[in-house]
């Protein structure tokens, strides 16, 4: 097969066809529309979100990207190289500092008459989404030969692409994209002010308050955000304090958790390890800082003892202090980790009590108990200690336990390249008294409930000892893990 013999492509009887099968389309090759022919497609991207839009007239286009925001902040990536200044000097080592922001730089493209093109930078006018770090909205310019009458993606509709190539962790995860966005801001008018920052949950905003000609229903994607509640007394007073104590200098660990605390008012807690990195748990690092925000719980979101904040503000946080602490300072600010604990016992519940019912009143009375979110139990984020008898003794005076036994805990943790580490209390220890005690990894990692804990119920008060737990005990997309 010779593509390159015009008169053969011009004779239908000569003619030499060659496709490429895409995902969701064909394409025809032929050397006058390709400048190389590949025997199979070639895809230049590492990752690409498509969208498909359909519409009588596309020229200005409104898109609210719906994100996880579980991006990881963008870094800067230090190389040591060796210059050579001249024959008779010595190699001097010297530190070039690559933005890996603009490895991670998005591209917007376009599908023309079955040909990807590139939407210019001008023609974006908006990007709230911080380079897809964050939920937000994207207003675009699009050029007027985009096509419909396309083989390499179905017909009938506007193709757009989102591009990205390395760092792919770098960008948040999708849930799903709106058409037709704008972003609405509350004002109090004439309403009185609440003590605390008004939040709407979604899908609180059904409708304007006004009818608006071509407008026939409005949905809330998300909860209300930036909000936040009229200074008190109080308050004033403890800014005030703080101010005149710090100076507006980040100088000591406390220095830097009340200018963080008082800046950015979404950070339920924060801690500050002086001397520490999260490469070295157990070397001292003097001149490092390791900042770990805590999100707020959001309630709201099921049982996701997970929160964690996006790249955007985590690298707000770090540009934040770093303008307020010593030059010398070097400063990092990381997301928490999160040790699972799960709780396997068998239980009596006293007679009259329905299995069913208390088996998932008790799995969530333990989750509140564990959470360091909650004033119930736990409620220690770091520095934090689990013992199988406190927690025993909170069952106990549950007034539908009768009697538990074959308890033990289990305890998951993450580890570096993606391993992790399981720890049952009921497994024998090697040197010294099993303590029945479990604590941190990490000094600055945070215990939390798993979401479903391993409960049997028993019909009589009858002692079982506890044994290690086995692989057909373990749950699949919970405490099953395959590195």
């Amino acid at each position: 097969m010779n593509l390159n013999k015009p008169a053969q492509q011009s004779d239908p009887q000569m003619r030499d066809q060659f496709f490429h099968l895409h995902p969701l389309g064909w394409e025809s090759i032929t050397p006058l529309e390709h400048s190389r022919v590949y025997l199979v497609p070639q895809y230049q991207d590492d990752g690409a979100l498509l969208i498909g839009l359909t519409g009588s007239d596309l020229k200005q286009l409104s898109l609210f990207f719906h994100l996880k925001n579980n991006s990881l902040p963008i870094k800067s990536l230090q190389v040591s190289t060796e210059l050579e200044i001249s024959e008779n000097s010595e190699n001097i080592d010297s530190e070039i500092v690559y933005n890996i922001e603009q490895a991670t730089k998005i591209q917007w493209q376009y599908l023309s008459n079955n040909h990807w093109r590139t939407i210019p930078e001008k023609n974006v006018i908006v990007d709230s989404t911080r380079n897809f770090m964050t939920s937000g909205i994207v207003q675009l310019l699009i050029p007027g030969d985009i096509t419909t009458n396309n083989t390499l993606l179905p017909s009938g509709l506007f193709w757009l692409k989102v591009s990205a190539n390395q760092e792919l962790s770098h960008f948040s995860e999708v849930y799903s994209v709106y058409a037709q966005a704008v972003k609405a801001n509350w004002v109090s008018g004439e309403h009185f002010a609440n003590e605390q920052a008004m939040m709407l949950l979604p899908n609180s905003i059904k409708r304007t308050r006004q009818n608006i000609p071509g407008i026939a229903a409005v949905t809330q994607i998300c909860s209300s955000f930036g909000g936040s509640a009229p200074e008190s007394i109080e308050h004033l007073r403890t800014r005030i304090s703080e101010r005149l104590r710090h100076k507006n200098r980040a100088l000591t660990p406390l220095d830097y958790e009340m200018l963080i605390l008082n800046q950015f008012p979404q950070i339920y807690k924060v801690k500050c390890f002086a001397n520490l990195r999260m490469e070295k748990n157990s070397i001292l690092c003097p001149g490092h800082l390791l900042i770990i925000p805590i999100p707020h719980l959001n309630w709201a979101d099921g049982q996701n003892f997970k929160p964690h904040f996006d790249g955007y503000l985590i690298d707000r946080i770090r540009n934040f202090v770093k303008n307020l602490a010593p030059a010398f300072a070097e400063i990092s600010v990381e997301n928490p980790v999160y040790e699972e604990i799960q709780v396997r016992c068998a239980v009596h519940f006293k007679d009259g009590r329905h299995h069913g019912y208390h088996y998932n009143l008790l799995n969530q009375a333990l989750c509140d108990y564990l959470s360091p979110w909650s004033s119930v139990g736990n409620n220690v984020h770091f520095g934090w200690s689990v013992s199988e008898q406190d927690i025993k003794s909170f069952m106990h005076n549950l007034d539908y336990i009768e009697h538990v036994t074959d308890f033990s805990l289990l305890r998951i943790a993450p580890r570096e390249q993606g391993l992790y580490v399981l720890n049952d209390t009921a497994a024998p220890v090697m040197e010294g008294p099993a303590t029945g005690r479990i604590l941190p990894s990490f000094w600055w990692s945070t215990a939390i409930p798993i979401e479903h804990h391993y409960i049997v119920s028993i019909d009589e008060n009858s002692y079982i000892s506890a044994q290690v737990t086995g692989y057909d005990e373990l749950e699949i997309g919970s405490t099953f893990i395959i590195a």
